[in-house]
């Protein structure tokens, strides 16, 4: 996937085959670097790969690596991500690139379905870019409480 903006300027996702297709439609190779450069991806890009094909696949993520993409994740089991690292890595991705790569991708939801996955990627992009860990608000506010009545008995003493 790569990134697009709508109407009121923000950025949102879309898929990066469909515009692989439309570079080969106007004479384009359609290379995930050539797409990249058209689409002038950079580090406030997010790029989830979803397409379960080494061919596109691995050179797209190796694109949004170099140009440092904000979110940077790839579908797949944890064996097609141990072996897909490997292949990174023979292509000369650096471990500290490798660190960067988010795979199996989305936060866990319990999910099954196509659209819940779908859920899960985004919500995990949402997070990267805001910076959150992606658990739940009622952790979040219970750690707060926790830390309020900490420093509340602290100024007793």
């Amino acid at each position: 996937m790569a990134r697009g903006k709508n109407q009121e300027g923000s950025q949102f996702v879309r898929y990066f085959g469909p515009l692989l297709d439309a570079l080969r439609k106007l004479g384009g190779s359609g290379t995930p670097d050539e797409v990249a450069e058209q689409i002038g991806m950079g580090p406030s890009d997010s790029v989830a790969v979803l397409t379960h094909d080494v061919k596109f696949d691995e050179p797209a993520i190796v694109e949004a690596l170099r140009r440092r993409a904000r979110y940077v994740g790839a579908v797949g089991s944890r064996k097609t991500q141990a072996d897909r690292r490997e292949r990174l890595r023979a292509a000369g991705v650096t471990d500290d690139e490798l660190a960067l790569l988010r795979g199996p991708i989305g936060l866990d939801l319990g999910g099954r379905s196509p659209a819940e996955t779908a859920l899960a990627i985004m919500a995990e992009v949402v997070a990267v870019r805001h910076g959150a860990s992606g658990g739940a608000m009622r952790e979040k506010a219970r750690a707060v409480e926790a830390a309020t009545a900490a420093e509340a008995a602290m100024a007793v003493f």
